[in-house]
């Protein structure tokens, strides 16, 4: 994660939903974007991070 993580917000969660979606082993995606980055509406540089339970 980037040295600046606090000021990231998630964008989009995305979790696993029984036979429909699986990520991994019951995981889910998160997609994650600075402040800043939303208010000017670049989402270029949108982290993705993906964690298994």
């Amino acid at each position: 994660m980037r040295a600046d993580y606090d000021d990231e917000l998630v964008l989009l969660k995305v979790d696993s939903y029984d036979d429909v979606l699986m990520w991994g082993d019951s995981g889910c995606a998160n997609f994650l974007i600075r402040r800043n980055d939303l208010e000017q509406l670049d989402f270029s540089h949108v982290l993705y991070t993906w964690d298994c339970l």
